[in-house]
């Protein structure tokens, strides 16, 4: 289900949202194809990121470069077509026309919010509504924790109490003058 959604929301917010301007607009069959790319692999970045336990500095580092390449891997290509006398005219001017075009980049955001908000709420529902054995017994450490802060707090204060009634406290004055 969850790949079926990934693959509607790829395709169909880019093709339906598509609009021409101009010569080389971004409802092109090239230009689509470069929008459905980018945002399949923003959204699998995503659940990567989001089914990750824990993150570290490589790991994140890693899955943003992947997706960094992307963008960068459409000019370089269209270079490279431009060096060697290919015949493939449909694609020249693609990446300028999608990086220049205010719908191409509102594509891409609406998609990656699209599929963020459904895999964030089927994430927290699951978690809520099933959570794993490590998840039960970090809950029960927190509130342990959570207990012997609270008992803590509650013995400061009642010896706060206990010496200003008693009058037992000492003023910085006192302590100045011992």
């Amino acid at each position: 289900v969850k790949s079926t959604l990934t693959s509607a929301l790829s395709f169909f917010v880019p093709y339906f949202s598509a609009g021409g301007n101009g010569q080389l607009g971004t409802d092109g069959i090239f230009s689509l194809g470069k929008t459905v790319y980018i945002s399949l692999l923003g959204i699998i970045g995503i659940e990567i990121l989001l089914l990750a336990k824990s993150w570290t500095k490589i790991f994140v580092a890693a899955v943003m470069l992947s997706y960094i390449l992307a963008y960068l891997f459409l000019p370089v290509y269209e270079a490279i077509l431009k060096a060697i006398p290919w015949p493939m005219a449909q694609y020249s001017g693609i990446p300028k026309v999608l990086f220049s075009s205010p719908s191409f980049w509102l594509q891409i955001a609406v998609t990656y919010l699209i599929a963020f908000g459904v895999r964030f709420i089927d994430r927290a529902a699951k978690l809520h509504l099933f959570p794993d054995d490590c998840d039960i017994l970090t809950e029960v450490d927190h509130r342990r924790e959570l207990a012997q802060r609270r008992e803590k707090h509650l013995r400061r204060r009642k010896t706060k109490d206990t010496t200003a009634s008693t009058g037992t406290e000492r003023t910085d004055a006192d302590s100045v003058k011992a």
